[in-house]
């Protein structure tokens, strides 16, 4: 059987400094065991997205 590759580029995205800082602000201030105001935050964000997929 022939052998494939998968040439991978490393990082597929260059992310701007705004989203960086929300990742920093998020590992300095969640409450580790529930992820708090973050948690919420993204369930509410997900609720309200037409492109969410319901199994």
């Amino acid at each position: 059987m022939k052998q494939r590759s998968i040439s991978w580029s490393g990082r597929g995205h260059d992310y701007s400094e705004t989203e960086i800082n929300v990742v920093v602000e998020a590992m300095r201030n969640a409450d580790p065991l529930t992820q708090g105001k973050y948690l919420t935050e993204f369930e509410n964000r997900f609720r309200k997205s037409p492109q969410r997929i319901i199994l």
